[in-house]
Parts: C-alpha cells; sequence; structure tokens
C-alpha cells in the first residue's frame, strides 16, 4: 500500500492512495500538529505537538509507518516548527523559536531513541517560515533556512554549533540538489546552487517549463523543493511542478518533466508541501486546501491537469449547506464545494464555482442544484469532481 501523511489542526491523518478510492485515517492528537516529516525510506513518520492541556508545552513524537505505534515520545519546552529525519533513518532534528531572537535545536537518534545533542542559533533577522536539513551524505551537518540567510552547522560531542552561513536576497526555500549540493528557490523562477559556501550556478526554470507551454509564463516564487537519490522536484507559486531525474548526483535539466496543475494555485498564507511516495512512481503536493497525487509512471514531456485531488478543505467560512440521503454538501466564502459521504465522511467530490450564493440536492440522485448571481445549473455528484448535466 501506498500512504500519505498531512496534518489538519490536531489530527495526523494517513490515507491509503491505491485504487479509487482512497480512505482517510484519523489519528487524534493532544494538540495541534505544528509540522510534520518522515523518513526518506517512509519508515517513520516525525511531527510536533503544541499540547492544549492545562498544563500546555509541546513534545515531539516519532511513530514507526507500519504499526502507527510510537517509538519517540518526549515532551519539549517549545513549539517545533521543522523537523528533518537524516537519509540514513539514524537521527532526527528538531527546530524551534525560543523566542524572537533565538532558534534551538535538538538532535535525537533514532536507534537509541534518546536525545543525543542541543543547540542554539541567533539568526541575523527575523523570518516567518524556518527549515532545517540534514546534509544527505553527512548527518554531522545540517541546514538551517530561514529569513535572508542559510545557516551551516556541525552536530559534534552532544552540541550543535554554527561555522558558517550564506546571505541572500531573493530566496524563498531550500533543499539538498545532490548528496553535496543545496539548492535555493528564489522569487524569481530560479534556483541558486551551492556547495557549502561557494555559489555553483543559477538554473533558470522558465527555461525548462517555456518549451513545453503555448504562452509566457510570468516570473513567479518558488514555494517548495524535494529530492531523493533518483529525482528532483520544484513547486512554483503558479501550479507548476517540474521534475528533474538525477544521474551522478546532479538534475538533469534538459530531461524535466512539466506537470502544470491549473486548479491547484498556493493560497495565500499556507506552508506547500511537496514530497514523494515510497515508490517514487507518485508526487504529493499540497497547498494548504487540496492534496493531490500525480502518478509520474510512463510519463515524458509535459502533463496538464494530472493530479487527482485525494482530500480538501476549507479554508473560509462555510456560507450554505445541503445534505441528502448520501452526501452533504458544503459551500465556503471562497467558492468552493465539497461533498462529502454521510456514512464515511470521506470526500467524494470538490469544485470551485465563482459567485456561487446557494447549493441544494434535488430529490433526484447525485444532483445538486448550485445558484450563482447568473443562473442556476444542475449538477451531477461524480468522483472527485462536479460535472454539469444538460
Amino acid at each position: 500500500a501506498t500512504t500519505v501523511f498531512y496534518t489538519n489542526a490536531d489530527c495526523l491523518h494517513h490515507i491509503d492512495i491505491d485504487g479509487d478510492t482512497p480512505r482517510v485515517e484519523c489519528m487524534k492528537q493532544s494538540g495541534e500538529v505544528t509540522c510534520l516529516t518522515s523518513s526518506p525510506d517512509h519508515s517513520f513518520v516525525a511531527f510536533g505537538i503544541n499540547d492544549h492541556s492545562s498544563e500546555g508545552g509541546a513534545s515531539i513524537r516519532v511513530i514507526d509507518a507500519s504499526t502507527m505505534e510510537a517509538v519517540i515520545d518526549v515532551s519539549h519546552p517549545n513549539k517545533v516548527t521543522s523537523m528533518c529525519i537524516s537519509q540514513g533513518s539514524e537521527s532526527l532534528v528538531g527546530l524551534s523559536e525560543a523566542s524572537s531572537d533565538m532558534i534551538k535545536l535538538c538532535v535525537f537518534d533514532m536507534k537509541q531513541l534518546k536525545q543525543s545533542a542541543i543547540g542554539e542559533l541567533v539568526p541575523n533577522t527575523d523570518s516567518l517560515r524556518w527549515e532545517v536539513s540534514f546534509c544527505p551524505t553527512d548527518e554531522g551537518i545540517v541546514c538551517v533556512f530561514g529569513g535572508d540567510y542559510a545557516y551551516l552547522l556541525q552536530v559534534l560531542n552532544g552540541y550543535v554549533d554554527k561555522f558558517s552561513q550564506i546571505h541572500f536576497d531573493d530566496v524563498t526555500c531550500h533543499s539538498w540538489a545532490s548528496d553535496v549540493t543545496m539548492a535555493f528557490g528564489t522569487t524569481t523562477s530560479s534556483i541558486r546552487l551551492y556547495r557549502e559556501t561557494i555559489p555553483l550556478q543559477i538554473v533558470n526554470l522558465s527555461e525548462a517549463y517555456r518549451s513545453f507551454l503555448d504562452s509566457e509564463i510570468p516570473e513567479c516564487r518558488v514555494v517548495a523543493m524535494t529530492f531523493t537519490i533518483r529525482k528532483f522536484a520544484v513547486a512554483t507559486q503558479n501550479g507548476i511542478l517540474l521534475l528533474f531525474p538525477m544521474h551522478e548526483g546532479n538534475p538533469q535539466r534538459e530531461e524535466a518533466i512539466t506537470i502544470v496543475l491549473s486548479e491547484c494555485r498556493l493560497e495565500a498564507g499556507n506552508q506547500p508541501i511537496l514530497s514523494f511516495d515510497q515508490t517514487e512512481e507518485n508526487i504529493v503536493y499540497t497547498n494548504g486546501k487540496e492534496l493531490l497525487v500525480s502518478c509520474l509512471r510512463h510519463v515524458n514531456g509535459m502533463m496538464k491537469d494530472c493530479g487527482k485531488v485525494v482530500t480538501v478543505k476549507h479554508l473560509k467560512a462555510i456560507t450554505n449547506a445541503s445534505i441528502s440521503n448520501e452526501f452533504v454538501a458544503t459551500l465556503d466564502a471562497d467558492g468552493d464545494i465539497i461533498i462529502s459521504s454521510r456514512n464515511s465522511g470521506r470526500i467524494v467530490s470538490y469544485s470551485q464555482i465563482k459567485d456561487v450564493l446557494a447549493i441544494f440536492f434535488t430529490d433526484q440522485l447525485y444532483q445538486l442544484i448550485v445558484v450563482t448571481k447568473i443562473g442556476v445549473t444542475a449538477f451531477e455528484v461524480a468522483f472527485h469532481s462536479l460535472e454539469p448535466r444538460e
């Protein structure tokens, strides 16, 4: 089975995406799940929790992905906002903001199941978003990115200490692009490649997808990246995913696959997540509202609207709802209509329609009426979408 994990408030969800009817399971936690990561071999899932209890506090939890049983469950003085498990699944690093001018890091030994190192970092600038990662070939090297800086730290003798830093003006996110090369996404559709603090090259992403698309696409932010030994993927703010095969540790730009997700734009203020599944035949992307899976099997060139939405949630207040014998339909202020099963709660269909005033089911099976400012349309509730009726 191919399992995808994601979070929503105080629930850790997991979905078996194989087959036509993905089943969503929820594991209720003691507080808000603040960050989530998995080991490169997908054997462990780690997440931070901001506890709702009267005592408050936070915790770090690691579960075995095959049994869903916790193997590490420890309290932490601060809310953990970013985590990473090393390439060999031997170490876990967690990042927390102790104050506006202090970052704390803790490292856990995944084999001995105990904390092995701690450290503090005084950042040069504030940041709304912090990222942390291990060097794929050296678990003693950690990269922290936030604000206009990337900080390189060494884990040694129980401590995590900064030994170098890189300053940027236009960088939005980071990932490793090979065993020793770091990639930094920019605000201008490009990636800066570095080896430690040495700049290697700038990759212009618009060159990779312009030849596949009919019209010019304006420069936009790189919002997420992910890396495996065989593949490197990039997501941009306008709903374009670029997939590069790896050869001898380097992304092959001339063999890039362009995936255009015209209905999967990044919502303002949301933290996107991009990852591969266990088989590396599916790429998983969430923009904060939709969780979408694109199958990469036997593809090349350019694919348009190939992703399958496996779950979705409302981001704005619900303004209207209707219930039938089988379904519950909800409408929010953005015009998002979500159809879920009354029996299982599973998401059946999703659509976004402009200027919707009201929705209601009719006596006819699977028929939903949508009232907009310009008229009334009957839709059939189909799997993954609403289909207009004649």
